[in-house]
């Protein structure tokens, strides 16, 4: 979804299953959705979206600890 100046939504795409995308940010409007960047969002539906974050072994080892 891309949101227009007076925050409307106009549909993009549907995702395939399997794609992976980093996200930017989070935002509750319209149920909540997640900023994937260039003014996307990927709405946040729990049968659908599975949203990750590295374990905390990872981030020590990218952060040099």
């Amino acid at each position: 979804m891309k949101r227009t100046k007076d925050v409307r939504l106009v549909f993009v795409r549907i995702l395939q299953h399997g794609e992976v995308y980093r996200v930017y940010g989070y935002d509750a409007r319209f149920g909540g959705q997640y900023a994937v960047g260039g003014g996307y969002y990927v709405t946040d539906i729990d049968t659908h979206i599975r949203y990750e974050t590295p374990s905390k072994e990872k981030l020590k080892l990218v952060n040099g600890e």
